[in-house]
């Protein structure tokens, strides 16, 4: 051993308490970082953000984009703020459900640039239900019109179906015995499953999540995801139909006095054919405005805490819808904003968009 004042001794003695500054460097930073995720995790997310909401968060890859089947675009997995910050514009007080937090999809998706139109729903369903006849409200605005008036039920039994028609992807929805969800289940309004989860290759409906991701953007144009800023009307008019030029004829005939019950304003007020207004930056059109679109949550409170690839509550009364339609003002013309519809129910302002999950 070696004796006091032995030259060992003061090296080991001089190694040891280098050793322990910096281990206790490297414990404070830890704290630090954890620290200040738990603020912007839990307490104030909204401390870390700009109000323009540049929250999008790409996963960086350094594969070339994949290939997205037709009249679909391709979104990269990554991390971002879900929901508006209290002092968003236009953002109202019964928007309390809207609390951000973290966000991260793990997989890549492919999106519908498009609402589904007439054209595509006509030829999607009518070969499987020959005597289907379909029952949209603005069947006059013509088949490039997004679908609409159709039941959660029936979206979900289109995806199916859509999914079929494909011939080289699974069907992910199925009913309570374990088959694929069809038509036939749709009418009856029979309970949906979704065994896989996002893992499954079909085309199915976006969850919240994904469906905010997607319409928000990425880059410095994430800014766009508020949209209804006091000096926007016109940029507003450029992105969306909603209700403040949502006239058949495109001259911003205004419809916040239309009647659902007359039948002689149909022409006038109403969705107008999809992809007439400018794009986000990820090449989807009428993201915000023209119809609201059926998402597969349950609606509810969102999670305070980071979440990956959320799915919704276990359990509700009601399903999620995002994106606006024709007949909102500006408050609803907010990437964050969110709405809610009985599933057996449907609308003339109502309608959806699909996605697959792009596996490797």
């Amino acid at each position: 051993m070696p004796a006091p004042g032995d030259p060992k001794n003061t090296r080991a003695h001089s190694a040891f308490a280098i050793a322990r500054r910096w281990s206790l460097i490297v414990t404070l930073l830890a704290l630090t970082v954890l620290v200040g995720l738990g603020a912007s995790d839990l307490d104030d997310p909204d401390a870390e953000f700009d109000e323009a909401g540049l929250t999008v968060r790409p996963a960086l890859r350094t594969a070339a984009h994949r290939v997205a089947p037709e009249g679909f675009a391709y979104v990269r997995a990554g991390t971002f703020v879900m929901g508006s910050p209290s002092r968003e514009v236009e953002r109202q007080p019964w928007n309390s459900d809207e609390e951000r937090h973290w966000v991260t999809l793990s997989r890549d998706l492919f999106v519908q640039e498009t609402e589904v139109t007439q054209a595509l729903w006509t030829a999607t369903v009518q070969p499987v239900v020959p005597d289907y006849k379909p029952s949209f409200r603005f069947f006059r605005c013509g088949l490039d019109c997004p679908a609409e008036s159709m039941t959660w039920y029936q979206a979900v039994a289109f995806a199916n179906l859509y999914s079929a028609q494909r011939g080289d992807v699974p069907r992910c929805y199925k009913n309570p015995d374990g088959d694929d969800y069809n038509w036939a289940d749709a009418l009856a309004e029979r309970a949906v499953t979704w065994p896989e989860g996002p893992a499954c290759a079909g085309f199915r409906l976006p969850t919240e999540a994904e469906w905010e991701y997607a319409a928000r953007g990425t880059g410095p144009v994430a800014q766009l995801a508020t949209y209804a800023r006091d000096d926007s009307e016109a940029e507003l008019g450029e992105i969306a139909w909603y209700v403040n030029n949502s006239s058949a004829d495109g001259h911003g005939i205004d419809c916040t006095t239309w009647d659902w019950k007359s039948n002689d304003q149909i022409t006038t007020c109403g969705p107008q054919p999809v992809a007439g207004r400018r794009p986000n930056n990820r090449g989807l059109y009428d993201v915000i405005g023209n119809v609201w679109e059926w998402t597969w949550d349950n609606y509810g409170t969102y999670p305070r805490a980071r979440t990956t690839d959320p799915t919704g509550p276990e359990t509700g009364n009601t399903r999620a819808i995002r994106g606006g339609s024709w007949y909102v003002h500006k408050d609803s013309c907010r990437v964050a904003s969110r709405s809610d519809h009985e599933a057996a129910g449907s609308n003339g302002n109502l309608g959806l968009r699909l996605v697959q999950t792009a596996l490797p």
